[in-house]
């Protein structure tokens, strides 16, 4: 099996050309409905199905059914049509049942092989699919599969009833030491003159559909047990929900006899037409499909680079509408969890979204098509935790790109977080790829050079330069701190400004790097291992900085106000239903500290009007902490 096929089945069906793609379907197809084997899932076949319906929705291998018999084909007396999977759209349900009134038959989409029972001039016969039109003869095996007393029932002339040719569970496993699983079992059995005797006396024919006569569905059901046939486990139901339907497919799943690879749904508000093709009057639900949870199959799994050179995973899905929105991508947590459960290209996973939230994997029900993790093809090595994986040989000619996309995120991440408008992501590519690889090549651009940047202008990038001097200006220098990002994981504006209100003028001290060290570790919520990256960081930043203010004035930034005032000394202030940086600013430079949560330690809780019964309002009550309006606060402390 070709190598690319199996590690990303959607991008190699999407390179090569569709001849080769249909023909690389009807071999696959031919492999599974004739011999039972197969190096691919059904989820990996239905998705390169998928592909070629995107590609050519008119291929001729579209509307085929099963694959054509090589030896011993006989024209079926009824053709033997399929079904269409519903749609992964939480919405199809809805559109079929306005169409359908029901009652509907529910039952299990039985994992073996198609066959038909057909009863004339007194004679039994019994056929397998095939292609739908041309089956094969396997009548010989009717006394090993049916009983005596059912091959000797007066059955009405000319009927013909289609069932599954399959084996249960627990006979599978008097043979399981011979074949991959029982579906494998049944083809070898259909497909072999010299079949094996122990194989066809614990095969069955479960029926599930009376093709003629014509009845309707609940009717035919009634037929069957008449004439006492295996029948398939069936429910009736006057209303169907994608809820209920993936409720009764997982309960299938676990007491099921047999394999069950979904659940069939029938209208049988009438009688319909026996038609050579798949019928709108019924469809097959084969994955999980509720308004917030779906079974999905994962396309690819995409690998991220962050901005500290952690390679973070991405996993790309069959796309599925959950909750009103189209889900393409999912978040996976993170390396460990993509390697230990082998997730990549076939896997099967479950997701899950709540409301607005992300959507996340709640489980995974199969490992990959390759059977193994989809990890980056680039240099890598595990962190000292063994849960993420980071970027290795960095300065390598192949992580250029890698490198690159480092050095993006850091420059977004400074615009972001130093409050600059107007300067997306998108336009940092567009100005790196054209040469403007710095921060400080972005403040000093060359306006007459930008003007030639598709989608900018003399008059975007200078509203863009504004923007971020502006920015700077009004930054403090522990947050200029942090936007550089030159401290690394786990140093955000609180903490630098807990180093800045220790020591306001450390960017101009001569420490050593151990007396940093031993200065920023009697520091609360420091220790030896933070105190150490921020101290070997320091000269990083002191570079950044002298190269920063040879474009722009930063001599704000080293003029530190120690001279604070005592408004809101030993206070600690809590926001709720609203943010004001000024006033945050304003609380601060007076010696209060302002807090996000709620405790014993807070001294007041400041609300507007619409956030008066917020939860935060409710535990302030409760632990007797003092809240105020905004307004209130404001005329209260003069700000």
């Amino acid at each position: 099996m070709n190598k690319q096929l199996l590690k990303n089945p959607y991008e190699y069906a999407n390179k090569i050309s569709i001849k080769d793609l249909e023909l690389l379907l009807r071999k696959l197809s031919i492999n599974y409905y004739n011999t039972g084997k197969s190096d691919l899932t059904d989820e990996i076949f239905d998705m390169l199905k998928d592909v070629l319906k995107t590609r050519d929705p008119k291929n001729k291998f579209l509307s085929e059914v099963g694959a054509p018999i090589s030896k011993d084909k006989v024209t079926l007396p009824f053709s033997m049509s399929s079904l269409d999977k519903v749609k992964p759209d939480t919405k199809a349900l809805e559109k079929w049942i306005k169409k359908y009134d029901g009652p509907y038959l529910l039952s299990d989409k039985l994992d073996g092989v198609s066959g038909l029972i057909h009863y004339k001039n007194s004679k039994l016969s019994l056929y397998t699919r095939g292609d739908g039109k041309q089956g094969q003869d396997i009548s010989y095996l009717i006394p090993f599969i049916f009983s005596d007393t059912l091959r000797e029932t007066n059955f009405k002339d000319d009927i013909a009833i289609r069932g599954e040719l399959i084996i249960s569970k627990k006979d599978f496993k008097k043979v399981s030491d011979q074949f991959a699983n029982a579906r494998n079992a049944v083809a070898g059995l259909v497909n072999s003159k010299n079949f094996s005797t122990e194989v066809a006396k614990i095969t069955k024919f479960v029926a599930y559909a009376v093709v003629n006569p014509r009845y309707d569905q609940i009717e035919q059901m009634k037929l069957i047990k008449k004439y006492k046939f295996d029948i398939v486990n069936y429910d009736i139901q006057t209303k169907l929900t994608n809820d209920y339907l993936s409720e009764f497919l997982k309960r299938r799943r676990i007491d099921s006899e047999y394999d069950v690879d979904g659940i069939v749904v029938i209208d049988s508000s009438e009688i319909h037409d026996h038609i050579d093709k798949n019928p709108e009057y019924g469809f097959a639900f084969k994955t999980i499909l509720s308004d917030q949870v779906a079974e999905v199959v994962v396309r690819n799994v995409k690998w991220e680079v962050s901005m500290d050179g952690y390679f973070k995973p991405v996993v790309e899905i069959e796309p599925v509408k959950l909750v009103g929105v189209t889900i393409s991508n999912v978040t996976a947590h993170n390396a460990k969890f993509i390697y230990e459960n082998k997730i990549g290209a076939g896997s099967v996973i479950e997701i899950i979204r709540s409301g607005d939230v992300i959507p996340k994997i709640e489980k995974v029900l199969k490992p990959s098509v390759s059977k193994a993790p989809q990890m980056p093809d680039l240099p890598y090595k595990w962190n000292k935790t063994k849960v993420d994986i980071i970027a290795s040989d960095i300065n390598s000619d192949q992580m250029k790109n890698v490198r690159d996309s480092i050095k993006i995120k850091r420059m977004v991440h400074f615009f972001n977080h130093i409050g600059a408008m107007h300067i997306s992501e998108g336009t940092i590519r567009k100005l790196y790829k054209t040469g403007f690889t710095s921060i400080s090549k972005i403040i000093n651009s060359d306006l007459s050079k930008v003007s030639q940047i598709e989608g900018l202008g003399n008059k975007s990038m200078t509203k863009i330069q504004k923007s971020i001097k502006e920015a700077i200006k009004n930054t403090s220098l522990s947050k200029f701190m942090a936007s550089s990002h030159k401290f690394g994981r786990g140093f955000g504006q609180r903490r630098l400004k807990l180093i800045i209100d220790k020591y306001p003028n450390i960017l101009n001290e001569k420490w050593s790097e151990s007396d940093i060290i031993d200065k920023i570790t009697n520091i609360d919520g420091f220790d030896t291992l933070t105190a150490t990256q921020f101290a070997k960081n320091l000269n990083e930043f002191k570079k950044f900085f002298t190269e920063l203010s040879k474009v722009i004035n930063l001599d704000h930034l080293k003029k530190v106000n120690t001279k604070k005032g005592v408004k809101f000394s030993d206070m600690t202030i809590v926001f709720t239903g609203f943010r004001n940086k000024d006033l945050e600013k304003v609380i601060e430079d007076n010696s209060g500290k302002i807090t996000t949560s709620v405790s014993n330690n807070t001294s007041i809780v400041v609300y507007n009007d619409k956030s008066q019964k917020s939860s935060k309002i409710t535990k302030a009550k409760s632990l007797g902490v003092k809240t105020m309006s905004l307004e209130e606060f404001k005329l209260k402390y003069n700000v």
